[in-house]
C-alpha cells in the first residue's frame, strides 16, 4: 500500500525533497506543482514510499521551462570529483563544449547531443576552478566549474 510521492529535484548532485504528495490507495497517481522551478531544464526524480517504510526512487525525468527559442543547460555536479553531466535543452542546433583550465588550456572538448545527457570524465584533473564553455551556434556562454579531490 503506498504512502507518499516525494519530489525530488537535482541540485548539487543531490534531490533534495521539494514537496510531498500523500497517495491515494494503491494508485500511482498524483499532482504536484514546483512553485519555483528553474527557467531552464530541471531534472526530477520521486522517491515513493511505502507504508512499511520501504520505498524506491523513479527514472530521472527532465522538465525544461524558459522562454520559447531559448537554448537551455543544465550541468552538475558542482563541485565534481567524478564527472561532470551536461544536458542541454532540446532546440537542437551545433553545441560544443570546451573544459579549459586556469593557465587557458583547452583540456577536453566536443559535440554535444541536444536533449540527452552528456559525461565529462574529471577523474584525472587536479583540484582547482575551470571554465566549462558552451557554444550553441556561435552564442557562447561560460561556466565556472570546481574540481575537488
Amino acid at each position: 500500500m503506498l504512502q507518499s510521492f516525494r519530489v525530488g529535484i537535482v541540485s548539487e548532485s543531490r534531490y533534495p525533497c521539494i514537496g510531498s504528495v500523500t497517495a491515494q490507495g494503491n494508485a500511482y497517481a498524483y499532482t504536484f506543482w514546483d512553485r519555483q522551478p528553474l527557467s531552464a531544464i530541471n531534472l526530477y526524480r520521486l522517491k515513493i514510499v511505502e507504508w512499511d517504510g520501504t520505498y524506491s526512487y523513479t527514472p530521472v525525468r527532465m522538465i525544461r521551462f524558459g522562454k520559447q527559442g531559448e537554448q537551455s543547460l543544465i550541468f552538475y555536479p558542482n563541485p565534481a570529483t567524478q564527472q561532470v553531466i551536461i544536458v542541454p535543452g532540446s532546440r537542437g542546433g551545433q553545441i560544443q563544449d570546451e573544459l579549459v583550465n586556469a593557465a587557458g588550456q583547452v583540456l577536453s572538448g566536443g559535440a554535444l547531443l541536444s536533449g540527452t545527457a552528456n559525461h565529462i570524465d574529471v577523474s584525472t584533473l587536479v583540484s582547482g576552478t575551470y571554465l566549462l564553455k558552451i557554444n550553441t551556434d556561435g552564442d557562447v556562454k561560460v561556466y565556472r566549474l570546481q574540481i575537488i579531490h
